[in-house]
């Protein structure tokens, strides 16, 4: 619900959805029961379509993802999961699988104790407010359906379209010029998704590329400051390349 107070505006967040989707410290606030109950709310909304689900290096997404599909599937909605993917790549797709929605277990930026749930729309965009509220009224009143044992969603699983993705962002960048320059590039993954796609996208521009941080590893994926700052120590690993 959105008001206006002398010309400011606010944006009147729901019992569970914040500013981008519901987060909380998993297993308390975001355990597998309500991962159920939100994945109920989808698929009663997005009845009987195909829902992409994908998921960061978490340690606890693997378990969040398990829990909303679960939801999901009760409901005869269908689930398409494509696994570790990154925000745009999930976004990407929904249409590349000509699905319906999306859904991706991620707190973006926040400690690894937390975790995060974000649906978003047929069209890759970030579901309305107006549609979180829909989404926590079917959870409050328990409006959710349930299908029949021989009509439940179907499952499957596929590749998350990483080459497809690249060749669809080159469309908008000189990709010849970039080629040109040959550029050195040292690339900080911080251990998330984005491991999985930016060092390859860089390489095909013909980039010489550096990774650290570039395993999806949960626990590693907030830089522990030690002798060095982040920035200190990409400022050394640069000048030890020639």
């Amino acid at each position: 619900m959105i008001r206006m107070y002398s010309h400011v505006l606010v944006i009147q967040m729901g019992k569970l959805f914040g500013t981008v989707g519901i987060r909380g410290i998993a297993n308390e606030k975001l355990d597998p029961n309500l991962a159920i109950k939100v994945g109920y709310a989808i698929g009663t909304y997005f009845n009987k379509k195909t829902i992409v689900v994908g998921r960061d290096a978490r340690t606890s997404s693997p378990m969040i993802a398990n829990a909303i599909t679960s939801g999901i599937l009760s409901t005869g909605t269908n689930v398409i999961y494509i696994d570790v993917s990154s925000v745009p790549l999930l976004s990407f797709s929904i249409r590349h699988f000509c699905a319906d929605a999306g859904v991706l277990i991620s707190a973006s930026h926040n400690p690894p104790e937390y975790n995060g749930i974000k649906v978003w729309d047929q069209d890759g965009i970030l579901i309305s407010h107006d549609i979180e509220n829909k989404l926590e009224d079917i959870i409050f009143a328990e409006k959710g359906i349930k299908a029949a044992w021989n009509e439940i969603g179907s499952y499957s699983e596929e590749n998350v379209p990483i080459d497809e993705y690249i060749d669809f962002v080159s469309q908008f960048i000189d990709v010849e010029a970039i080629k040109k320059q040959k550029m050195k590039v040292i690339l900080d993954c911080g251990n998330g998704a984005g491991a999985i796609i930016t060092p390859k996208a860089l390489r095909k521009l013909n980039c010489e590329v550096t990774t650290i941080n570039a395993q999806l590893e949960s626990l590693r994926q907030f830089f522990i400051e030690s002798e060095y700052s982040i920035f200190s120590f990409i400022t050394f690993l640069a000048a030890s390349i020639e």
